[in-house]
């Protein structure tokens, strides 16, 4: 291997950039044959009752659920804000 880098040290450009991207392209694929297997591990077995009550949330969903339960704490605050405002300014 480290001769076929010495070797690779004198080829012409484009040659070291095609190497590249095939070096970067197959730990790619390594890495998402990885991921698929982990993610999509076949059919699941499992019944209607089971999936109904599992549920799983996404990275999409449990991000809108922060942001909108961020915002009603929020709102709250301001509301609470102006109330005493207005209580200590009579």
């Amino acid at each position: 291997m480290k001769t076929y880098i010495k070797t690779l040290k004198e080829k012409p450009h484009h040659h070291r950039k095609r190497f590249a991207l095939l070096v970067s392209g197959v730990f790619t694929l390594v890495i998402f044959a990885g991921w698929s297997m982990v993610m999509f591990n076949g059919p699941q077995s499992v019944s209607l009752a089971q999936e109904e009550t599992q549920y799983e949330s996404g990275p999409f969903s449990s991000l809108g659920s922060t942001l909108a339960a961020s915002f009603v704490s929020i709102r709250n605050n301001i509301g609470e804000i102006k109330a005493t405002l207005i209580n200590n300014g009579q």
